[in-house]
């Protein structure tokens, strides 16, 4: 629970300092839509709205309004607080990002529960995929091109498991991607679309 708690703390306290930011210009910098509450956005196949006055960011579930994840809320209060940036469309490996060389950093082993978790679910993994916007894209059993936010995308490759490997599940960014965020951010966005896929790919 402390673990939980200190990222709610450090999301409410970004959530605070966001609603300080000239919300016009924002809009006006990333061509999103406003109205007196708040902005309005896509990210990830999925609607949000960024309240105007406490900086919460927020969507729909079941007819109410619920706060998003730290993971979501993080990654939009970094890109927004940024000068609007222009996606390449070349893909790169998740590790290519990272000058560091650990498991984590590189992305490699990071989606490994997830990978075992979509294990023989490649049609429900690629039905999540069009779910979320997705595209076919690249290799893999299952791969696609997934839209995130304006004209950045991801692509996503699942390797199923066979007699001699287990399932992979891979994520490619888009080469200009630090420049919409840190790279410790794209790790959040890359774990909450991991998230997303796992989710809806159950629900088939």
């Amino acid at each position: 629970m402390e673990r939980h708690d200190n990222y709610e703390i450090m999301k409410h306290r970004m959530q605070a300092e966001f609603a300080s930011y000239d919300f016009d210009a924002i809009c006006k910098e990333w061509e999103l839509a406003q109205d007196d509450s708040g902005l309005l956005l896509t990210f990830l196949g999925r609607q949000y709205r960024i309240d105007r006055r406490s900086g919460a960011v927020l969507w729909e579930s079941d007819g109410t309004m619920q706060e998003a994840d730290y993971n979501v809320a993080m990654t939009l209060y970094d890109i927004l607080t940024r000068p609007r940036q222009a996606a390449s469309g070349k893909m790169a490996s998740v590790g290519s990002f990272s000058s560091l060389h650990t498991s984590t950093a590189s992305g490699s082993g990071f989606f490994d529960r997830t990978a075992k978790r979509l294990e023989y679910r490649c049609t429900q993994l690629a039905s999540a995929c069009e779910c979320l916007g997705g595209v076919p894209y690249g290799r893999g059993d299952v791969g696609y091109l997934i839209p995130v936010f304006r004209d950045l995308h991801i692509a996503v490759q699942f390797y199923d498991s066979d007699e001699e490997f287990p399932p992979q599940l891979v994520f490619l960014c888009d080469t200009n991607i630090l420049r919409f965020m840190h790279f410790e951010t794209m790790m959040f966005m890359l774990s909450h679309a991991a998230g997303q896929l796992v989710e809806l790919s159950e629900d088939m």
